[in-house]
């Protein structure tokens, strides 16, 4: 019940989307998406329970916070202008700025922005990277796909839509069964078997 409002993004995302760019502005987009961003979140305000767990508060490491923040900023607009003059001077000061938080962070442990000893864990390691790689699957059928299809293929946004449609719906069908398998079979083989799936 969770998952499946949450689906409705990819089934509806790409036909909406789709739909605007054909017909409308881009600037559509957000005149739909920020309204119900407010709206999600003042539901969520009134409608969630506390989180009454124990809170250990802390400093904000702000040292960090300027040196991650505009290091990410700058590495993901050095990848998307690589045919720009000035990307591998962006790229060279995203990898200098997230290179010193690294060193900082190391040095600060639990009290830093970011704390790298959770890495040391094999478990948690081995979550963070399936995690960043299932985001990279998703993320590429949200972005990477779309533009090739209207780039490469010269479809219409709208047609581009419809057609990654049936990923949402796969989704949603198959999102039910996951707590049912994973009781059954344990998370490490519904995750091996997914993963495999998706490679394919």
């Amino acid at each position: 019940y969770a998952a499946l409002p949450i689906l409705l993004g990819p089934l509806l995302g790409p036909v909406l989307a789709g739909a605007i760019l054909q017909h409308w502005s881009w600037h559509w987009i957000f005149y739909i998406n920020v309204p119900v961003g407010i709206l999600a979140v003042v539901l969520s305000i009134l409608f969630l329970p506390r989180d009454e767990t124990e809170i250990n508060p802390r400093k904000l490491d702000f040292v960090g916070f300027l040196l991650l923040s505009p290091g990410l900023v700058a590495f993901r607009y050095g990848f998307d202008h690589l045919k720009d003059s000035t990307s591998p001077y962006v790229l060279g000061s995203s990898v200098t700025l997230i290179g010193f938080f690294l060193i900082i962070a190391r040095k600060k442990g639990p009290q830093a922005l970011m704390n790298l000893d959770l890495f040391q864990g094999k478990t948690f390691a081995a979550a963070t990277m399936t995690q960043f790689l299932a985001n990279g699957v998703s993320l590429s059928f949200q972005v990477l796909v779309p533009l090739y299809l209207i780039e490469g293929c010269q479809i219409s946004p709208e047609k581009a839509g419809y057609l990654l449609a049936p990923l949402g719906i796969g989704m949603m069908c198959s999102y039910p069964f996951v707590g049912s398998f994973t009781k059954r079979f344990g998370i490490r083989k519904v995750s091996a078997a997914g993963a495999s799936i998706t490679a394919l």
